[in-house]
């Protein structure tokens, strides 16, 4: 019998990932969502901290306070080629949805229906309000991660002793376990176990250290009424005002309400956990409530919010008729839930390629004009090095090569140039009737400019282009490569 449970279990678990790639797929609208994911701090702190500090990175503070997971995934990519990060990073992503899935399947051990809920939870929160800020992307890991700590702070008695290095991990990563502690501290109390909370009150005290020794920095609250009203509404009504969903959300409000009266601590404790968490991230975005959606900037604060209030309906789902009518129309509103944007491409495999010939500043997204943007430096230590030639430009365009890699996807293009100003430089590559063009923004002064791109299967030219009042710049050592 318990052979065949561990069977079970594991067939379950490969299910669970297959479904929910395929469940992302169809988010993504593509298969190839893996190859874009990097994102942001991915590359700019994880990557390159891991790359150039090694173990140090560990305990180096990023905006206030300790990010332990992400820099141990970060850590182990460094040990292999750059063009398997994303992927790598990407399962450290995934590994925060299988961790929602095992939290809740522990919590409800006494319950008939985990296997079901575990299985079901995790695929329903992939389908809530969101821009996608936190889907697919290691930095943005620990907001998934903050559910399954919360999951463990409102049930401290399903999780012993030998989870005290796991919730250490979860405090270690994010302030969310100063923002836990107090729900974890009574939900103890009431329950005689003490193992959860013994190990997120360290966290929360190395995660308090570190907040007020990196403090951040503070902006003005806008006091335009209106604006916090429209927050009022995107919050209750799940970022989507229509009347399909103004329905929907009033009904749920409504059967939580009535569920919450008659709930018991547990469930209680997963909406508490959710407002308190809420709070700071109204405090974060003040300065421009205005934009502050799940649709749009601060995305990521609606995740854990929504996240648990979903949790708590779905686990009492079958002893509280409210849940079940909540659940039903929490369902509703995240099948209706706006697509998720179109995933942008940096063309990082072919960035990865020409990082095998020099140092190369990969661009990740998200696009930015700022320089030199959101990037991971990698450095060769056995550069497979190329001559390089001259290019003189005239008004602000040299042509690279005419009709080149012909049976090639990709392309990439190396040079020093010296600008008296700061310009938009950009790779256009012309495959008959199509073009791809790539786009970096550069310093003033002597810059090695790098850029690569998809084409088409076909022969091309290669132009480079940048702003015409530089005029005739000369671009030196320089080359292109076909990949």
């Amino acid at each position: 019998m318990g052979t065949k449970k561990l069977r079970f279990a594991g067939d379950t678990t490969l299910l669970f990932i297959i479904v929910t790639l395929i469940a992302l797929a169809i988010r993504y609208r593509t298969t190839g969502f893996i190859q874009n994911s990097l994102w942001a701090e991915d590359g700019l702190i994880f990557f390159n901290g891991a790359n150039f500090d090694g173990i140090k990175s560990l305990i180096e503070p990023y905006a206030g306070y300790l990010h332990i997971y992400p820099r141990l995934i970060a850590l182990i990519a460094a040990l292999f080629t750059p063009s398997t990060t994303p992927y790598i990073f990407f399962t450290g992503w995934f590994i925060s949805i299988l961790l929602i899935r095992w939290t809740i399947k522990t919590s409800l051990d006494d319950s008939k229906n985990s296997q079901k809920l575990a299985f079901l939870i995790p695929l329903t929160l992939l389908f809530m309000p969101h821009s996608g800020e936190t889907f697919l992307s290691l930095t943005n890991a620990q907001w998934w991660l903050a559910i399954s700590l919360a999951i463990m702070a409102c049930t401290p008695d399903k999780f012993g002793v030998k989870t005290i290095p796991l919730v250490l991990l979860l405090s270690l990563t994010g302030p969310f376990c100063v923002l836990f502690i107090p729900i974890c501290l009574i939900r103890s109390v009431q329950t005689k176990r003490y193992s959860v909370v013994a190990a997120m009150l360290i966290g929360a005290i190395v995660q308090a250290a570190c907040l007020l020794a990196n403090p951040r920095p503070s902006n003005p609250a806008g006091w335009d009424m209106d604006h916090w009203a429209d927050l009022s509404m995107r919050l209750f009504l799940f970022g989507k005002p229509n009347t399909f969903t103004c329905i929907a959300a009033i009904v749920f409000w409504l059967a939580t309400i009535v569920a919450f009266r008659k709930a018991d601590a547990r469930y209680k404790a997963l909406l508490a956990c959710a407002v308190i968490v809420f709070v700071p991230a109204i405090y974060a975005m003040k300065s421009s409530i205005e934009n502050f959606s799940p649709y749009s900037d601060g995305s990521r604060y609606f995740v854990v919010p929504y996240a648990l209030l979903a949790i708590a309906n779905f686990i009492f789902m079958n002893k509280r008729r409210a849940s079940t009518v909540a659940c039903i129309a929490l369902a509703l509103i995240f099948a209706s839930s706006q697509r998720l944007p179109h995933q942008d491409s940096r063309h990082f495999q072919y960035y990865a390629k020409l990082a095998q010939h020099e140092d190369t500043l990969i661009p990740i997204l998200p696009r930015t004009s700022l320089i030199p943007g959101f990037v991971m430096q990698v450095n060769p230590s056995a550069p497979q090095k190329i001559a390089g030639s001259d290019y003189q430009m005239v008004d602000g365009s040299v042509v690279i090569a005419k009709n080149a890699c012909q049976d090639n996807r990709g392309v990439a293009f190396a040079g020093t140039i010296d600008t008296p100003m700061p310009t938009r430089i950009q790779m256009v590559v012309k495959s008959g009737e199509k073009e791809a063009i790539e786009i970096r923004n550069y310093a003033a002064g002597e810059q090695r400019i790098q850029l690569a791109t998809t084409k088409r299967p076909a022969a091309a030219d290669v132009i480079i282009q940048v702003n015409e009042a530089i005029g005739s710049a000369t671009i030196s050592d320089a080359y292109f490569i076909c990949l």
